[in-house]
């Protein structure tokens, strides 16, 4: 397991809500409002890259 990641895993168990960046950047990893696809997490509409912030170590 790679450092970042575990200091993620560290934050979520101490209750401080991440989400995940875009590898050597500092970008959300997630999908644009453009090209939102409304199913999953944003079902109910697009959700912004601050809403998915979570504290699931599955996540």
């Amino acid at each position: 397991m790679n450092t970042q990641l575990n200091a993620a895993l560290e934050a979520a168990e101490r209750g401080w809500h991440v989400f995940p960046l875009r590898p050597a950047d500092k970008r959300p990893a997630l999908h644009g409002e453009a090209v939102c696809p409304l199913i999953g997490d944003c079902a109910g509409g697009h959700r912004k890259w601050e809403d998915r912030a979570t504290v699931d170590p599955d996540r």
